[in-house]
């Protein structure tokens, strides 16, 4: 995936919205720029921001950015207009020392590139070395989700308590789940096996249910080999269906 700097992209709009450029605070926060995901850059690698520190940045970009045409004739007037001390040295320690980008795919999508009469200029992408383990929290974390989805809609006798949902107690069969719900689920998987690499080769038992089982018991959610062996031979069958 690709990201740009967040000064970069800025700039880049700066230059697009051409006589309303002095209202580049207000457009970034009506148009949601403040609502987009942040990264931040550590070790050379991306990681999303946590909430703290995104609050604080996009706090910081607001006063650097301001969207009344007040608070820009005051910043013009005093450099030192409603500085706040603890707040101006907090976004100094925010700021200082590190790097913030946007996904490139989000910052392009933005509704106002659609009613610029000028295209941004092309900011320079970068690409960074995935962090496998905050990955890895987040594909834990998007399947047992999908899945407590999914098995909330199948079908149970009126009679039955309803259990809540639980990626540790998925059976090593998959005769809950209905079948358009397996297949949705086999797809989700597919995907996300794709996008981190893993290696597809018709196996079921191999290294890369080694790699699924201790992944799963590192974070707290442990899945049988038997039942990650059926979730794998679904997901071959979709990759052998697309690529043969």
């Amino acid at each position: 995936m690709e990201y740009l700097e967040i000064d970069e992209a800025i700039s880049s709009l700066k230059l697009s919205l051409g006589e309303y450029s002095d209202r580049l605070g207000e457009f970034l926060q009506d148009y949601g720029f403040y609502h987009l995901k942040l990264y931040v850059e550590k070790n050379e690698t991306l990681s999303e921001a946590d909430g703290l520190t995104t609050d604080l940045y996009y706090k910081h970009l607001r006063k650097r950015y301001p969207a009344s045409q007040i608070a820009v004739q005051l910043k013009l007037m005093s450099p030192f207009a409603g500085i706040n001390l603890d707040d101006a040295l907090s976004e100094n320690k925010l700021t200082q020392h590190k790097k913030f980008y946007w996904l490139a795919s989000d910052f392009y999508k933005n509704p106002i590139f659609s009613k610029l009469s000028t295209q941004p200029p092309k900011v320079v992408g970068y690409r960074f070395g995935v962090n496998m383990d905050e990955m890895a929290r987040a594909t834990i974390e998007n399947l047992k989700t999908r899945i407590a989805e999914l098995e909330s809609q199948a079908t149970k006798p009126p009679t039955q308590a309803i259990q809540p949902p639980s990626i540790n107690n998925m059976p090593a069969s998959d005769e809950e789940l209905p079948p358009n719900s397996k297949k949705a689920v086999a797809k989700l998987l597919y995907a996300l096996l794709l996008e981190h690499k893993y290696t597809l080769n018709g196996a079921v038992k191999g290294a890369t249910n080694s790699q699924l089982e201790n992944l799963t018991k590192s974070h707290g959610v442990p899945m049988g080999r038997q039942t990650i062996a059926n979730w794998l031979k679904a997901v071959n069958d979709i990759h052998h269906e697309r690529t043969k």
